[in-house]
């Protein structure tokens, strides 16, 4: 027995925001799933409307574009968005930066221990290979 497949457009939503768009889907993939609306009325506004200025309408069964005023709101969280995760890469950049200065500073200060012992110095990849291990040991 031959099996076949019905295909359908998908729009999938989070929070009545269009998420993804899926112009040919399984369609028995996405029957049971509350955030997928399966061959809506306006589909064809993902051809001319950018996603995230799309929204599910008030009835839950077809999308819509929003309006102005719900498409500043949006533009303001992107921009917000990115302007926290390039603070947040700046600060792991710093924090990297710092975390090598704290090392490099360490090392000198134990080959000065060492040089007062008498014991030869250590280099820094001896010191990053002695790190690695006792990191792999906890």
């Amino acid at each position: 027995m031959a099996k076949f497949h019905i295909q359908s457009r998908v729009i999938i939503h989070d929070n009545n925001k269009v998420i993804d768009a899926i112009p040919s889907a399984h369609t028995p993939d996405y029957t049971n799933r509350p955030d997928a609306i399966i061959n809506p009325d306006n589909y064809d506004l993902v051809n001319t409307v950018p996603i995230k200025y799309l929204k599910v309408n008030q009835d839950g069964t077809d999308i819509e574009e929003m309006t102005e005023e719900e498409k500043a709101i949006v533009d303001k969280e992107i921009a917000d968005k990115e302007v926290a995760e390039e603070e947040l890469r700046k600060d792991i950049e710093q924090v990297s930066k710092l975390e090598k200065a704290l090392w490099l500073v360490q090392l000198e200060e134990f080959n000065r221990i060492r040089g007062w012992l008498g014991k030869p110095q250590i280099t820094l990849e001896q010191f990053k290979q002695a790190v690695k291990v006792k990191y792999e040991e906890l």
